[in-house]
């Protein structure tokens, strides 16, 4: 037998934890292939342990019996009926949600929907194929229309193959892929380029070729643009103007049937690279040449604003927004009384555009087209106000942070049941002043059913409520000097604002005596050994099972306060933009988080090789709410043989003074 083989080994596929049906097919296959299939189905034994086996030997050897083990790794990673009817519910519900994107293939669309009704499969579930055939026909875009409607009154839909509609979507999809070239469509207006100048005469200048209506003497009459649509392409393209001239670079209009967002002025470009897309397509069938696509910083009176994915074309007019790729993006874009609003995926209003003849043209210069001018600057977590409540007696507060005033009743109530429970006391009296929030219908109905006298201030008569007046004051300045002394983005107001009541509930005050808030609240002086400076430079340590060997073992972060409903620290990650709770941290108080350039914060001050976070956490009280905490450690494994020597240890041990006589 000769030594070598043309034949290269295939291991056997490893299981990670995930996907459990899919490997175990592929393990069924290559345990066929092997002929060693037959032996875990005829339940043989496993074989014994060897001499000090490891951990995992031992967690793998759990059953005696080949099926036994089977079945174990079945029940551990598909779960009973139950489980696996639920996993089947959210795959089918995953199904049914899908759409094909813009940017998608019909191949790619394809093997999305198969892969999502191969995983039911899996789980012993049907979903035949005239399923995906209906899925495919419904969702596919529009320009696979025509396509679509001739299959379903051509043919049974009930007998088309998944092949056969595939190779009917690729072949249409390949014909017009052969007639662009390459080449993008995009609709913005453009300017007539006809050389056969009509005999009419204008009856303004005298002069043949032109008539009045788009005679240029004395600029009294634009351009006129033309919209023409190529009535070779199935697609029907709109624009929301009929708008000609060279614009400020600064300008940018709302064009709803371009399909990238496009500019002409280069300088506008924070990077700029190649594109596969050399030419693009104008509504008069003409090509203008790609040059580069890149991402374009728009200078506001609210800061710099980053679009991305923008195509460099020189010889357009206009800079174009392109509505197609803002709602790719998660956006949201809506035209209503002549004004268009532009929101990001949170719900923020951006930019309320107003319409300027039969257009949409904006300048992010102008204030008066910011629609958020007016409103304050979102919190890292997104919320826009705060509201605080006072204990009269012990003057102890409670902040809590709101995206919408509206969300004032809610909060109240969750504020009632928990101060209620803690201290065994009704609420009576409330007081407050006259804003919308508190005098809605929902928050006066709320205080009825519970009893609550609710008080209003005077108009325009703040100092009646001086004690809640005072307050905000005192945690808008303490604010305010936090955030400068460790040159903090405004966004950190909302943990700032949090971590100023923390600390005023533990300084003394003149309305209780000899007791600070927190003291007269909860009857025990709190601890402040794990005070730390607000803002400064810290490392967080990063758990064992969330990095390889070799990864550093601390993350260069920002203290933003204190946890709520653990004993940790809760510390911002610049490079992940998260907000996590962490016990094990390292500080470097008389330091700050270097924003101009983040790389010399790492340089210049290195991850400590161990933490030694004192036992003082653990004086932490539990107060509220909060985000993420650190896995659990993990701990350490004896030896089998340590095990067992202990076990015969206390065997071999006599059980009483008779046994020890023997």
């Amino acid at each position: 037998m000769e030594g070598g083989s043309s034949f290269s080994v295939v291991g056997p596929p490893v299981f990670d934890g995930d996907n459990y049906q899919m490997w175990a097919v592929h393990m069924e296959t290559y345990l066929k292939a092997l002929d060693i299939w037959e032996p875990i189905e005829e339940d043989y034994e496993v074989p014994p342990l060897s001499t000090n086996p490891t951990v995992a030997q031992i967690k793998a050897q759990k059953e005696k019996k080949t099926r036994k083990s089977k079945d174990y790794l079945k029940a551990e990673y598909e779960g009973d009926e139950r489980i696996r009817g639920m996993k089947v519910l959210n795959l089918i519900r995953d199904f049914e949600l899908q759409k094909m994107k813009e940017s998608e293939s019909v191949k790619e669309y394809f093997v999305r929907l198969l892969s999502i009704a191969n995983k039911v499969r899996l789980l012993g579930s049907e979903l035949n194929d005239s399923r995906i055939v209906e899925k495919l026909l419904v969702t596919v875009l529009e320009k696979f229309e025509a396509t679509s409607t001739t299959l379903e009154n051509t043919k049974d839909l009930s007998k088309i193959s998944l092949v056969e509609l595939l190779n009917a979507l690729q072949a249409q999809e390949q014909r017009r892929s052969m007639r662009q070239e390459g080449v993008i469509e995009g609709a913005l207006p453009v300017k007539h380029q006809d050389n056969n100048k009509p005999d009419a005469k204008c009856s303004k200048c005298n002069q043949l070729g032109h008539e009045a209506v788009i005679c240029k003497v004395k600029g009294q009459v634009q351009e006129v643009d033309a919209q023409v649509v190529d009535q070779e392409e199935e697609d029907q393209l709109f624009v929301i103007t009929c708008f000609s001239g060279k614009e400020s670079s600064e300008s940018w209009l709302i064009d709803s049937g371009c399909t990238n967002h496009m500019t002409y002025d280069k300088e506008l470009f924070e990077e700029l690279r190649n594109t596969e897309v050399k030419r693009m397509r104008i509504g008069n069938g003409e090509y203008l040449e790609v040059k580069g696509k890149g991402t374009v910083a728009i200078t506001s009176y609210e800061g710099t604003k980053f679009v991305s994915d923008v195509l460099f074309v020189p010889k357009i007019d206009q800079n174009l927004l392109s509505v197609g790729q803002l709602l790719d993006k998660g956006y949201k874009v809506l035209f209503e009384n002549k004004q268009c609003l532009i929101r990001d995926a949170n719900g923020r209003d951006l930019f309320n555009v107003k319409m300027k003849g039969k257009s949409f043209t904006f300048n992010p210069m102008e204030k008066e087209q910011m629609a958020f001018k007016s409103r304050r600057m979102p919190s890292l977590n997104g919320n826009l106000y705060y509201i605080a409540f006072i204990d009269d007696l012990t003057r102890m507060c409670w902040i809590f942070l709101l995206k919408q005033k509206s969300e004032v009743a809610g909060v109240f109530w969750k504020f009632k049941a928990r101060i209620e429970n803690e201290s065994g006391c009704m609420i009576q009296i409330l007081r407050s002043d006259n804003g919308k929030e508190y005098t809605s219908e929902t928050f006066n109905r709320f205080c009825e059913e519970a009893g609550i006298e609710h008080q209003w201030t005077a108009p325009y008569t703040p100092q009646q409520n001086g004690v809640s007046e005072r307050r905000n004051i005192f945690i808008m300045e303490m604010t305010r000097c936090m955030l400068h002394e460790k040159n903090l983005p405004k966004g950190f107001w909302g943990e700032a604002a949090n971590t100023a009541v923390f600390l005023q509930n533990r300084i003394s005050t003149k309305a209780v005596k000899d007791q600070t808030p927190f003291e007269a609240w909860y009857g025990y002086k709190p601890s402040l050994k794990f005070l730390r400076v607000f803002g400064c430079l810290c490392f967080t340590y990063i758990p064992q099972v969330k990095r390889d060997k070799l990864d550093k073992k601390a993350e260069a972060s920002i203290f933003v306060g204190y946890s709520t409903v653990s004993k940790a620290y809760r510390v911002f990650q610049p490079h992940t933009g998260r907000v996590i709770v962490s016990r094990d941290v390292y500080f470097v108080e008389n330091e700050q988080w270097n924003w101009e350039d983040s790389t010399k914060t790492n340089q210049t001050y290195s991850a400590p090789n161990c933490f030694t976070i004192g036992s003082t956490l653990e004086e932490l009280e539990d107060e509220g709410q909060d985000v993420l905490a650190d896995d659990a450690p993990v701990r350490g494994t004896r030896l089998l043989s340590d095990i067992y020597q202990r076990c015969n240890m206390a065997i071999c041990e006599p059980a009483g003074y008779h046994d020890a006589k023997k």
